[in-house]
């Protein structure tokens, strides 16, 4: 596995895709319910790490467990592939390279069932 990260264009450019991920999420009517009483500040700054952490090959992860920051926030498997077609098009605005989208997306989706709490695919 490649270092996706590397492969978006660095952690800048990572950081710049999330931001403009969470505008996306924050005016998607489906997702706003789920991210309605969060800091979105905090949100974001935590999503810029995972993201980096998830997307690099070096082995370091965050220490909570995905499951249970989820737990008990009614994310479906549809919420799930909705959050990842955001992220997915806020790659696509920075000109990332179609197979890196694809790589990204296909390990992200390693992530459903600790987000979903283990429904299974995304769709």
């Amino acid at each position: 596995m490649t270092d996706l990260v590397q492969d978006i264009g660095g952690r800048a450019v990572l950081d710049q895709v999330v931001e403009d991920f969470y505008v996306r999420v924050q005016n998607d009517p489906l997702l706003t319910t789920i991210f309605a009483a969060a800091d979105v500040d905090r949100l974001v700054a935590m999503q810029k790490e995972f993201m980096a952490a998830a997307l690099d090959d070096s082995g370091e992860k965050s220490g909570t467990s995905l499951r249970t920051i989820h737990a008990n926030r009614g994310i479906t498997p549809r919420h799930f592939s909705r959050f990842v077609e955001h992220f997915v098009g806020a790659l696509e605005d920075h000109d990332v390279p179609g197979p890196t989208i694809l790589a990204v997306t296909q390990h992200l989706g390693l992530y459903v069932d600790d987000v979903v709490g283990g429904g299974g695919e995304a769709g």
